[in-house]
């Protein structure tokens, strides 16, 4: 199982956002105690019986049982916490090329650096793990994360015709995400059931796939022309 008997990413995301807002610190802090953490999590992984237990011990108790979800939320605190500190080299101040040409660079270096890192990791034959969510992994999200914003932000700044406005599908998935992404996946999980897309040929399941992308998105296109804003509270 991906993440046990009874949990599901939602426990995870809850997990996260309770840690995450109850040890709120600055990008440097951020930056310290997530590294500390992953790699207190993976000597524990590597050294002391960890992934074993993780990836074939009993399902004896309900820690057990859902030991995959429980222990990898310690990986996507570490995400979230060095996420805040990628995120801080975004904010760039307006109207200056040069801050902001360096910042792309600077998100390039450490994509360039964590993705080196998870290829030592991986060559040391600690392999990427989602479902332990092990430092391998999280360097790798974090190199990719670096690579796509570093990329995106080149673009932006030598790109040499105005930018078209966001389409109106994605204003509306932007003002209302917390309920799309909630809606998404439980559509998503009711499309798997239902249609089970993984056994269909290859046209069907796309064809499928394509008229329920456009079915979720009618709806959301439509309440953003007229100013609703999907809120849980």
């Amino acid at each position: 199982s991906e993440y046990g008997v009874h949990w599901n990413f939602f426990f995870t995301l809850a997990v996260v956002a309770v840690f995450g807002a109850g040890l709120e610190f600055g990008p440097k802090a951020s930056l310290l105690l997530g590294s500390i953490v992953i790699c207190s999590y993976q000597v524990a992984l590597s050294r002391f019986g960890g992934a074993e237990y993780v990836l074939h011990a009993q399902r004896s108790g309900l820690f057990s049982a859902n030991r995959e979800g429980i222990l990898s939320s310690l990986g996507y605190l570490t995400i979230h916490w060095w996420s805040i500190a990628l995120g801080s080299i975004c904010h760039c101040p307006p109207n200056k090329q040069h801050e902001a040409l360096s910042r792309a660079v600077r998100l390039l270096v450490i994509s360039i650096s964590a993705l080196a890192m998870s290829q030592v990791l991986e060559g040391l034959g600690i392999r990427p793990s989602h479902r332990m969510c092990n430092l391998t992994y999280c360097t790798f999200v974090i190199g990719v994360n670096a690579l796509v914003l570093g990329t995106l932000a080149l673009v932006d700044l030598f790109w040499p015709w105005p930018r078209r406005p966001l389409p109106v599908v994605y204003q509306a998935i932007e003002e209302s995400k917390l309920i799309v992404f909630l809606g998404s996946n439980l559509l998503t999980g009711l499309t798997n059931l239902v249609l089970q897309p993984l056994v269909l040929p290859s046209t069907v399941a796309l064809s499928y796939l394509s008229l329920y992308s456009f079915l979720f998105s009618m709806p959301l296109a439509y309440l953003h022309e007229r100013g609703k804003v999907l809120k849980l509270a």
